[in-house]
């Protein structure tokens, strides 16, 4: 319900209550009727012109109302229409504002970064020329370094030049000691092939008087070579290899070695 509508209803409501009113002043009143209806057609012109008079009165705050409104409507749209605009210059220069702090984050960081790489500049410029100092003085020693060489390599020619006489002599000797072996029938490993290499290994198996070894021709074990049987730290025997193949080998026990009964697993070693 509009604002006319509530001030006609306030109105009718206004005006029942006074016909009510009236309706009763009516029916307590028996004493001069046309006196009363007279008084009454006199109040009801009254209240009837007093009606027209509020209608009016109505009518106008109604108008008054109705440009009120359409006034403030105007202005709402005015002042929301401003806010809109206020809104969007603030966004703008929020976003401004945005671009200024980065672009100045970014120039306060190239500030700080130039600053660090001139103070390393300055830092790599006072190491060059304490290196350059230092160079200077390694020339200097390197020079006498280059004289006390080319000294050297003066003595060395000479030493070497003695050298090759001396090799020259030992080819000589060393062709003598070749014919000397052929003309005997002696090579140059039968000297030494009865010497065997530092090795360990595990007896694998016990026959009899003989004994399968984890060492072979690849580890340097040789027919002839001797082996000691120990278990733990205790000597247990020694033993003779018979055959070596490339990873196992075969050895005849010494009865005159063993100190007691020798086992798979004991270990055997060339070391004496």
């Amino acid at each position: 319900m509009n604002l006319m509508g509530k001030i006609f209803t306030l109105l009718i409501f206004f005006m029942s209550i006074t016909f009510l009113v009236l309706a009763v002043m009516v029916g307590a009143s028996h004493r001069n009727w046309k006196e009363t209806a007279a008084a009454n057609k006199d109040k009801a012109a009254l209240a009837a012109a007093r009606l027209e008079q509020t209608r009016a009165t109505s009518n106008e705050f109604v108008r008054k109302l109705n440009a009120v409104q359409v006034s403030s409507q105007q202005q709402f749209a005015y002042l929301f229409s401003a806010l809109n605009i206020n809104k969007t210059r603030l966004e703008k220069e929020a976003t401004a504002n945005s671009a200024l702090d980065s672009a100045n984050s970014k120039l306060l960081a190239k500030n700080e970064l130039d600053t660090q790489l001139l103070k390393d500049q300055e830092a790599e410029i006072a190491r060059l020329k304490a290196s350059n100092k230092s160079l200077i003085e390694d020339v200097a020693t390197q020079r006498e370094a280059v004289v006390s060489l080319t000294t050297q390599t003066y003595d060395l020619r000479g030493q070497v030049q003695a050298l090759e006489e001396s090799s020259q002599e030992l080819s000589g000797l060393l062709a003598k000691k070749t014919r000397v072996m052929k003309a005997v029938g002696v090579n140059d490993t039968d000297l030494t092939d009865h010497i065997p290499k530092q090795l360990e290994g595990l007896v694998t198996k016990r026959s009899d008087a003989y004994i399968a070894v984890s060492l072979g021709t690849d580890d340097g074990l040789r027919v002839g070579h001797s082996l000691d049987v120990y278990r733990a730290d205790r000597y247990v025997g020694r033993a003779t290899v018979t055959r070596a193949d490339h990873n196992i080998s075969a050895a005849r026990l010494l009865p005159e070695y063993e100190r007691t009964l020798v086992r798979e697993g004991d270990y055997v070693t060339t070391k004496f």
